[in-house]
């Protein structure tokens, strides 16, 4: 740098050029976060959208002790499938998932289905007493989880829940984004392109929430996916009970959580 750059200011030529290039590809890199955060968001809108029902009642099953645990099973059941086949066609429309091994997008989908639809139930704000609300007004309370899927399960997903509350749309879709594009599955075969688009899509979180102005958010989000896979292993382990006594369930619901296919189990 010359004495007249340093006393009058100037900037060198090329170090004008240098800085230029940086700003105008830092410009188009946060451009092309911002087109994936839309495209996901519109997705997750479409695909995965919050229950809107102003007359709320209870599911109710019918018989006693192990029959109106299996009842209340199917009926959870029935209302869960299509939220799940919501979640399959958003993990369709994340950009990079089609064009990943068909192989891979059906392990990704099986392994993170569930995390990124407790993710889904969590952008509204929840409290204790909240339940589960489904398409059709009705919902389970925290009791009736608790009498299919065990006390810890129960626990773990509630606090989650509250951990979670109050999320807006915007985060919501990026962190179900996260948990459906997960590298670490097993029997992942093109490890490096998920965790690229995994990489793309957690800069995009970290740009909302640095928008918002809740920069540490980002990280504190991604903590909760841990805890949320904690959560779908247990509703795994919990499903071993019904399925010795029941194949009574969708496809869809058979082919994610390993249902038998078989006849004659009832």
């Amino acid at each position: 740098m010359s004495r007249e750059s340093v006393r009058y200011g100037r900037v060198p030529k090329k170090a004008k050029e240098e800085e230029e290039r940086e700003e105008g590809e830092e410009q188009r890199k946060s451009h092309l976060l911002s087109t994936l955060c839309s495209s996901i968001r519109s997705a997750h809108l479409e695909h995965c959208p919050t229950p809107l029902c102003p007359l709320l009642r209870p599911l109710v099953a019918e018989g006693s002790g192990d029959s109106a645990r299996l009842d209340l099973f199917h009926k959870v059941v029935t209302r869960l499938t299509p939220q799940i086949q919501g979640v399959v066609e958003f993990a369709k429309r994340i950009p990079g998932f089609n064009i990943l091994p068909t192989d891979d997008q059906l392990v990704l989908v099986k392994h993170g289905v569930m995390e990124a639809w407790l993710v889904g139930v969590s952008i509204t704000k929840a409290t204790p007493s909240l339940p589960i609300v489904w398409e059709d007004g009705t919902y389970i309370d925290k009791e009736q989880v608790e009498t299919l899927y065990g006390t810890k399960m129960t626990d773990e997903l509630w606090e989650a829940r509250e951990r979670l509350a109050g999320i807006g749309r915007d985060e919501a879709c990026l962190l179900a984004s996260l948990a459906l594009l997960d590298g670490s599955r097993p029997g992942i075969v093109d490890t490096a392109a998920v965790d690229t688009s995994h990489a793309e899509i957690m800069e995009g979180l970290q740009q909302v929430t640095l928008e918002v102005g809740r920069q540490r958010m980002s990280s504190r989000l991604v903590e909760e996916l841990g805890r949320m896979k904690e959560v779908a292993v247990m509703h795994g382990e919990a499903l071993g009970w019904f399925r010795e006594r029941t194949n009574k369930v969708p496809p869809l619901f058979a082919e994610i959580f390993d249902f038998s296919k078989e006849e004659g189990m009832f």
